[in-house]
């Protein structure tokens, strides 16, 4: 006895005229806004000041995936850092 598990797919099983079909859908390309220094820069602001992404994409009019990968992608985390200190440093100096 064996513990292999060999599926069987019954012979009254077929995919219409015995072979599978192509889709016919065609992909549509995804146009995306490239991010401009201006932009980049509201972003580490607006992350600065405690904006979440999904309060960051409606004010810049892209999605909250996009600024996080935005974010990731650039390398934003010391610049956001670095920005929230100056924020502080105002506040309490």
């Amino acid at each position: 006895m064996s513990l292999m598990f060999k599926p069987q797919i019954p012979k009254s099983f077929s995919f219409g005229s015995g072979r599978m079909q192509e889709s016919k859908s065609k992909a549509v390309p995804v146009q995306t806004k490239s991010w401009t220094n201006k932009d980049l820069q509201k972003l580490v602001d607006l992350r600065a000041l405690g904006c979440s992404f999904k309060d960051c994409g409606p004010l810049m009019d892209r999605s909250a995936a996009g600024v996080a990968a935005c974010v990731n992608q650039n390398d934003l985390y010391s610049a956001i850092s670095k920005k929230r200190k100056e924020l502080i440093a105002q506040v309490i100096g």
